[in-house]
């Protein structure tokens, strides 16, 4: 009586029951199987997929917060230039899902670098991410075509999740007064006084 364990002679045979079955024995030789089945499912399973992030950061302290939000979240791959230049040629050979970047660059200032990047990428992702908590500053880059306004001092994964993970239409401001920036629009655009939630999806 019992079981007996075989070496897979073809990657397949794992357990040989001896008759008489016990209903012991059939439940430990099923368990096994069923363990058995599940290693073996998850090593020829493909690798997930790696999302794709371009980090357009001057600043190694910054770059560095932004990589360890996103190591804690798991789950992409940072590429890091800290030129435009060397993002441009990036984004004309290669697809990234999501670029996130500074506005003060070596080699661009003020909204150059939303303006040629959104040019490059107009499918991926972009996040724009700012030491300065300037509302009308976070409106225009809205308006030019990024999906999130951050503010370096809100930035973790919690943020930087938050942001990624909500759809590249809902675009909005993340650190920064919404109810002040609404106005802001209102009075920018002359048309009614928009809610938050005309911003940011829930």
């Amino acid at each position: 009586l019992g079981t007996h364990i075989s070496p897979a002679v073809d990657g397949r045979l794992t357990t040989v029951l001896a008759k008489p079955l016990g209903k012991h024995e059939l439940q430990n030789a099923l368990d096994q199987a069923f363990e058995v089945a599940g290693k073996r499912r998850a090593l020829c399973a493909p690798p997930e997929a790696e999302a794709q992030v371009l980090l357009l950061e001057d600043s190694s302290s910054d770059a560095l917060l932004v990589r360890h939000a996103l190591d804690t979240l798991g789950g992409f791959h940072v590429t890091h230039v800290e030129r435009l230049g060397d993002a441009i040629e990036l984004l004309h050979d290669k697809t990234f899902d999501t670029v996130l970047t500074d506005l003060t660059l070596p080699d661009a200032r003020g909204l150059d670098a939303v303006l040629r990047i959104r040019d490059c990428a107009p499918d991926a992702l972009l996040l724009v991410c700012s030491s300065v908590e300037d509302e009308a500053l976070a409106l225009r880059v809205l308006e030019l075509g990024a999906q999130d306004f951050i503010v370096k001092a809100s930035l973790n994964s919690d943020t930087l999740g938050r942001a990624i993970a909500s759809p590249k239409s809902a675009a909005k401001v993340s650190g920064a007064s919404l109810a002040s920036l609404t106005a802001t629009r209102s009075r920018a655009c002359g048309t009614a006084r928009l809610s938050p939630s005309d911003w940011i999806k829930p």
